[in-house]
């Protein structure tokens, strides 16, 4: 089995002039990011840390680095802005990283890092890294990187409010790309935009799955960009984000007719993609395949997908498909048993051993069934009518009001439609005892009051779905990993 940083290699030799990366301006060649991460991953292998942390923004220090721990065998992950000081310590703790780069523009980050820290660390600024890579000669360096090494590490959300910290193996990472390979037509021709946060999984898909295949990856490095101009100025082929995305293009009127002909293929993942989207992207990039893509971190970027015909569904929710080849999945109804609407259980190759150093998430995450480990995604699922899967919410976004259940996506979905608006997000409002009794419902853009838009409920949805309250001047935020910023939202309901 080859591992990526042999394919990587492999690439560099066949691709050397071809451009890898394009960042702030500037093109960088495989030849060049070849030579460049063979060194650093010379030095990072004199250490023992098997983890390094990257106090990295989108340089290309991040880039070079990220590649040299492939190489070195050196499970990865990103530190920046994104995080808080307690998940940076948490994440160092968990991992007992203490091999760490650090660009230019995170250094007063790090430094009030490592003056948290009990443990000493061996760092590397960026203009000692730059010395190395401007030192003459080249560090000839050999990969011995098994599939049971960690390739990367990203974080999750914890109850307890304490990060759980999912590693990604170097098998992992290689089923998931060869599971991509067999459904997108690319080669060295294609140009990844990558816009996605370097602590969101899906930036695995948009730079290591584009150097898989010898492609280049244009990196937007601030969110002010006019994404359309941006992709048609680039000859972008190959576009993937969350559905918000895009829903926020569209509320800025950015998509019009034919506006990006170059894109080939998109993939949508960590939301439900309403239909509404897919029709005003078919007539933006009436060329690309467009496909909706489902996977936790836990399984590696995605795994499951629907390919999106060529008549896209003209209402509702896109279902989220099959799974990849060499994945598999189970829906568990209520009482344990196998069922047409329950939470999906996955597994397969692409699927993680577990959470770093906690068994106790652990022995929540899985469930054995006839001597078989499944990982308890906690996602409501269904078969549809053809067979595929279609997501209906979080285990725990199934509300019940007055005796009725319901799933919070389906009342944002009628919303949208009864407020002429793609900005909504519901929210459950709970009474004094803790229980729900109402939603209240976060409304932008729409050319109705928040008056005419409650006159209109009884048209599109049964009364026990009506929102309690209806919030028009509340922004709907985007978070970090592009996705609703519920929690934003969630803090406003607590304190009103």
């Amino acid at each position: 089995m080859s591992t990526f940083a042999q394919i990587f290699e492999h690439n560099a030799r066949r691709f050397s002039w071809r451009n890898a990366l394009y960042l702030d301006g500037r093109f960088y060649t495989y030849e060049q990011l070849h030579r460049d991460s063979n060194k650093l991953a010379a030095l990072l292998e004199k250490y023992e840390s098997p983890y390094v942390l990257l106090f990295c923004a989108k340089s290309y220090l991040f880039f070079a680095g990220a590649l040299a721990c492939l190489k070195a065998g050196k499970g990865y992950t990103c530190v920046n802005d994104s995080q808080s000081k307690d998940q940076a310590d948490s994440l160092r703790a968990t991992t007992g990283a203490n091999l760490i780069l650090v660009d230019q523009e995170s250094e007063a980050r790090f430094q009030d890092f490592a003056q948290r820290q009990s443990v000493p660390l061996h760092s590397f600024a960026q203009p000692a890294v730059e010395a190395l890579w401007a030192a003459p000669g080249e560090e000839p360096f050999t990969s011995e990187v098994t599939p049971e090494d960690c390739a990367y590490v990203f974080c999750t959300s914890g109850s307890t409010g304490v990060p759980k910290v999912v590693p990604i193996t170097h098998g992992n990472l290689l089923a998931y790309l060869e599971a991509a390979d067999e459904r997108y037509d690319i080669d060295e021709h294609d140009r990844f935009l990558q816009n996605s946060a370097l602590t969101f999984d899906v930036s695995i898909h948009e730079i290591l799955y584009a150097w898989y295949k010898g492609a280049s990856v244009y990196a937007v490095t601030t969110q002010a960009f006019d994404l359309v101009e941006y992709v048609r100025a680039h000859g972008i082929t190959f576009w993937s984000s969350v559905p918000s995305i895009s829903r926020k293009m569209m509320q800025m009127k950015q998509l019009s007719p034919n506006c990006m002909p170059s894109l080939r293929h998109t993939m949508w993942v960590g939301e439900p993609l309403p239909a509404s989207i897919v029709a005003a992207w078919k007539e933006a990039a009436p060329q690309c395949v467009l496909e909706n893509m489902y996977g936790p971190t836990e399984a590696t970027v995605g795994m499951t997908g629907y390919r999106i015909p060529e008549i896209p569904p003209s209402e509702g929710i896109i279902p989220i498909g099959d799974p990849y080849k060499g994945q598999k999945v189970r829906i568990r109804g209520e009482n344990g048993e196998e069922a047409e609407t329950g939470e999906l259980l996955i597994g397969g190759s692409q699927l993680f051993a577990g959470y770093l150093n906690n068994p106790v998430a652990n022995e929540k995450a899985f469930a054995v069934i006839d001597g078989e480990r499944w990982y308890r995604s906690g996602d409501r699922v269904k078969r549809g009518a053809y067979g595929d899967l279609e997501f209906l919410s979080r285990i725990d976004d199934q509300l019940k009001v007055n005796g009725y259940r319901f799933e919070r996506s389906e009342v944002e979905e009628r919303l949208r439609k009864c407020a002429q608006t793609q900005l909504v997000a519901v929210l459950p409002l709970r009474g004094t005892d803790g229980l729900v009794d109402g939603t209240v419902a976060f409304i932008n853009g729409s050319p109705l009051t928040a008056l005419r838009i409650r006159s209109r409920l009884k048209d599109f949805m049964p009364s026990y779905m009506w929102p309690k309250r209806i919030e028009t001047k509340v922004e709907i935020a985007l978070n970090r990993s592009h996705k609703t910023d519920y929690k934003a939202l969630k803090a406003f309901v607590g304190a009103n």
